[in-house]
C-alpha cells in the first residue's frame, strides 16, 4: 500500500495478482464505502454504470480484475435502466447472500439488450448488482454513540448505492484458467481468502 500526492491510499499489487472477491467480500467493500470506512482508493472506482451503453463505460479505470470482468461502485437510478442504444433488464429476482445464517445483502442478475425497450436483442454484457441489507447495517450500528444507519446521508446510500460486477462473455476468462499459470495469483478469491478478508466477512 502506498499514498498518492493527495493523501489517498493507492493499492499496489505485484505483477500477476488479480482481484476476484467472493460475494460476501464484495458486500464488505460496499459497506465500508457507504460508511466512509478505509478502502484502497482505486480498488473499485465509482462511475455511472447504468446511464451509458456498456461498451462506452470507462472500463480501464478498474485495473486489477480478471479478463472480461470489472467492478464499479454506482448509484442505481429509479425506474427503467435505459441507455442511448439499449437498456439493462433484470433476468431474475434478487438472490439473498448469507453469512452464518444472516442475510447480509442481495445480488441481482441483469443483461444488456440493444435496441428499443422492450424489443431489444440480448447482448454479451451482463451485470451482477450487489446491494447491502439495511437491517445488517442498522444492527451493526445500534450500539454506536452516533448511529450511522440513521444518518440522513447514509440511508439513501444503503438503498441506492451498489456494486456492479460487469462481465463481457466474449472476453471473460474463467477462474480456473488463472490457476493454470503459476505466475497468476488471485487476490481475495473465494478459494484463497486471507485471514484478514475472512475477518472482514465475519465482521457482519
Amino acid at each position: 500500500m502506498a499514498s498518492s500526492s493527495n493523501g489517498k491510499q493507492v493499492l499496489l499489487l505485484p505483477f500477476g495478482y488479480r482481484f476476484f472477491p467472493s460475494n460476501d467480500q464484495v458486500l464488505h467493500y460496499l459497506k465500508q464505502k457507504i460508511l466512509g470506512g478505509q478502502l484502497p482508493s482505486d480498488i473499485i472506482p465509482t462511475i455511472d454504470v447504468h446511464g451509458v451503453d456498456p461498451d462506452q463505460l470507462p472500463l480501464s479505470e478498474f485495473k486489477y480484475g480478471v479478463a472480461g470482468e470489472w467492478f464499479f461502485f454506482t448509484t442505481r437510478p429509479a425506474g427503467d435502466l435505459l441507455t442511448e442504444d439499449g437498456y439493462w433488464l433484470p433476468e431474475d429476482l434478487p438472490t439473498e447472500i448469507e453469512v452464518d445464517k444472516r442475510i447480509i445483502g442481495f445480488k441481482q442478475f441483469m443483461a444488456f439488450y440493444k435496441g428499443v425497450f422492450p424489443h431489444g436483442t440480448k447482448s454479451n454484457w451482463t451485470i451482477y448488482e450487489f446491494r447491502l441489507n439495511p437491517d445488517v447495517l442498522e444492527a451493526d450500528q445500534a450500539d454506536d454513540e452516533h448511529d450511522q444507519a440513521d444518518d440522513e446521508h447514509t440511508k439513501p446510500k444503503v438503498q441506492n448505492f451498489v456494486v456492479c460486477r460487469i462481465r463481457n462473455s466474449d472476453k471473460f476468462q474463467e477462474t480456473s484458467e488463472w490457476f493454470t499459470n503459476e505466475n497468476e495469483v488471485l487476490v481475495a478469491s473465494p478459494e484463497n481468502d486471507s485471514n484478514e478478508d475472512q475477518n472482514h466477512v465475519n465482521g457482519y
